[in-house]
């Protein structure tokens, strides 16, 4: 599914990710572990392009995320980040509206039962939801184009665990 080659990423002299290299196959669920400050959110950054990485390679099943056809490519992925603060004012349908028009495979349908399954209406403000009412919402927008693969940074943090 993806594959990672020598990744390295600098943040002046201090070394963020150093060479690594890891491939993730299809249908699995993997997690990165250790402790603060070991580069796992750096890496999921550079596997989104939030961030540029300064050696190395990485591919979704076999196609260079990091072209010149690279958003086609981010279409295919989902992210949740840990922090889901974004938009306080703003109504979640008004931030739906928004994200949507960056996928040409939303699916509104798909987003509709995600947010019913979730208990969660269009007519709240960001401000008015929990931790895990936004983690929620965050999922909704993450999946609702559905994704080739998703990516998710501090994935139960304020979740319930049922």
């Amino acid at each position: 599914m993806i594959e990672v080659k020598h990744l390295v990423k600098k943040y002046g002299d201090h070394l963020a990710v150093d060479g690594l290299d890891f491939k993730l196959e299809p249908g699995r669920i993997y997690g990165f572990l250790g402790p603060n400050g070991a580069g796992k959110s750096t890496v999921l950054k550079l596997i989104l392009g939030i961030i540029g990485l300064d050696e190395g390679a990485i591919f979704l099943r076999k196609e260079k995320m990091h072209s010149k056809d690279g958003k086609s490519i981010k279409e295919r992925v989902g992210y949740v980040g840990e922090n889901v603060d974004f938009f306080e004012k703003c109504r979640l349908k008004e931030i739906k509206q928004f994200y949507q028009l960056f996928y040409s495979t939303w699916d509104e349908k798909h987003y509709r039962s995600l947010m019913e399954r979730f208990e969660l209406l269009e007519r709240y403000k960001m401000s008015e939801l929990s931790k895990g009412m936004k983690t929620k919402f965050s999922l909704c927008l993450a999946l609702a184009h559905r994704p080739e693969l998703l990516l998710m940074d501090e994935p139960t943090s304020g979740l319930d665990p049922l």
